[in-house]
């Protein structure tokens, strides 16, 4: 039977999935979280997997204590939207907050998140990235370990059956802040829409142990607090600033993701009627190198795009719908932002997919995003384009063709 605690304003769920080399950095977080914990308006709870075959343990923090909770599983793969499912629905069973915030915390790329390796599930798909913290210089040489199996992955369309599914039990979450890597795409908070009201996430990376919480769980002791205060507090709390020289968070207002969507679309479509004019392509390319992309990403920021699309692209529709993209970016869908360190000064919130390389993934295919906009047709006639060969050399020639992305 489920245990019935007293409704508080907040429930702050933290899925912590450190079944990897994250593992080192396991206690670091809780410690941080006990720090205050549970309060009079708001329960903690966490849940957290560790390397090797360890149960997951779901606990209640307050400061200083722990509380273990009901239903303890055994090694399970944090990859899999089931194990997400049932800790969020055992929690708000047992919970019954007005106010939920759920936070995921392990490696992240833009369009997946939290890789398990206690499990190896077929061929990674390519839009998710080997992890090496010894490469990035954030752990010592001797420690960290190359992630060079195919760990499980929750991928945004598994991340939004999830979620959903809570909500159809449960109601809409109030707030998911992604305590991990380059999460704050326009595709991940368009397919989470429907699940929550606000969400936190960077656009580039975060620096280890991760994002820190004491000082937003302060705020929530007190319960008139509006959520957009919350959704802030935690962008401007959650780095250790004297480590961090290339986070990027940003708060986002999820209600405004339709129309931010909506604008997209007429700038996709402007593009897309503009490439067949070698001018406007090759402005259009330049744009696209030239905008602030992130570390171990095929990502770029979105506003910055659209400035560079603005000054170099000599057609007004191309220009009216940048500047309509920029508007709704800046007015309406980023509440708050962040940025830290030389590396992404300038980022404005939100990133969107502009690869430098030909594949689009079958999965990014599927997403609500290019389902739902023009921009997937906008990425198909660019990089066709891009990636076109320039010229047949003549019969006989042993140079064969040059693409148009070779150096010369």
């Amino acid at each position: 039977m489920a245990r019935k605690f007293r409704t508080k304003e907040w429930a702050v769920l933290l899925f912590i999935a450190n079944d990897n080399d994250l593992d080192a950095f396991t206690n670091r977080k809780i410690e941080e979280i006990a720090t205050v914990g549970s309060t009079i308006a708001a329960d903690v709870v966490i849940q957290f997997d560790t390397r090797g075959a360890s149960p997951i343990r779901r606990m209640r923090l307050s400061k200083g204590r722990q509380f273990p909770l009901r239903k303890l599983q055994g090694e399970t793969n944090t990859g899999d939207k089931r194990t997400l499912i049932r800790f969020i629905d055992l929690t708000l069973e047992d919970f019954h907050p007005r106010r939920t915030m759920v936070v995921i915390s392990n490696h992240g790329s833009g369009f997946a998140i939290a890789g398990d390796e206690s499990i190896v599930r077929g061929t990674r798909s390519p839009i998710f990235r080997t992890f090496d913290l010894r490469e990035k210089g954030l752990v010592a040489p001797d420690s960290g370990r190359l992630v060079d199996a195919h760990p499980d992955a929750l991928d945004l369309l598994e991340l939004k059956a999830a979620l959903m599914s809570i909500v159809r039990k449960h109601g809409r979450l109030e707030l998911v802040a992604f305590d991990a890597c380059l999460m704050s795409t326009f595709e991940v908070a368009y397919q989470l829409r429907r699940a929550t009201r606000w969400m936190v996430g960077s656009q580039s990376n975060i620096p280890v142990p991760g994002c820190l919480f004491a000082s937003t769980l302060t705020l929530m002791r007190d319960e008139n607090i509006p959520t957009p205060d919350i959704a802030k507090a935690v962008v401007e709390n959650v780095t250790p600033v004297m480590f961090d020289q290339y986070s990027a968070m940003a708060a986002l207002d999820l209600d405004k993701a339709d129309d931010l969507a909506e604008t997209i679309s007429v700038l996709a479509d402007a593009l897309t009627r503009h490439l067949t004019d070698e001018g406007a392509f090759e402005a259009i390319s330049t744009a696209h190198l030239s905008s602030l992309a992130f570390l171990d990403s095929e990502t770029i920021d979105l506003f910055d795009f659209c400035e560079k699309l603005f000054h170099l692209v000599d057609d007004e529709d191309v220009r009216e719908a940048a500047s309509d993209v920029q508007e709704a970016i800046e007015q309406q869908f980023v509440l708050h932002k962040k940025p830290h360190g030389a590396v992404v000064q300038g980022a404005r919130g939100v990133s969107i997919l502009l690869p430098r390389s030909k594949e689009i993934p079958e999965t990014y295919r599927q997403l609500d995003f290019a389902r739902e906009t023009s921009w997937i047709d906008f990425l198909d006639a660019y990089l066709q384009q891009r990636f076109a060969p320039i010229a047949e050399q003549p019969p006989g020639s042993s140079e064969g063709v040059r693409f148009a992305d070779s150096p010369l």
